[in-house]
């Protein structure tokens, strides 16, 4: 038999995949974007890699690492959008099979009846 919390669960995960594979390719560009345009101790060895002084010293670098980590913002801006449609559509279905089975009576009859009849 299973429990009423593992049937609603397809409700809660069905709609947050996109959403979420969306947010990390969204969060991995910020990171991208951050190594050529973002704070770094002057001590770390990252800043002492060939590619990132080049991203951090070039204007071409700095412009792609700009672009990258300002489209890795609108798409977590987005995803964040989605996912939050996601689990208020999935909210909706849980509350609505909440009153669908308290509306059901035991012996699994609706108490509603249409049209409504003598």
């Amino acid at each position: 038999m299973t429990s009423p919390t593992s049937e609603r669960a397809p409700h809660v995960l069905s709609g947050t995949r996109g959403p979420l594979v969306e947010g990390l390719i969204g969060s991995l560009l910020i990171l991208l974007g951050s190594f050529g345009v973002g704070w770094l101790i002057t001590a770390s060895p990252i800043a002492r890699m060939d590619w990132v002084i080049r991203l951090r010293t070039e204007s071409d670098g700095v412009i792609l690492s700009t672009v990258i980590l300002t489209l890795g913002c609108w798409i977590m801006f987005r995803a964040w959008l989605r996912l939050g449609k996601a689990l208020g559509e999935a909210k909706l279905h849980q509350q609505q099979d909440d009153v669908a089975t308290q509306n059901q009576p035991a012996d699994g009859r609706s108490k509603v009846q249409w049209p409504p009849g003598p």
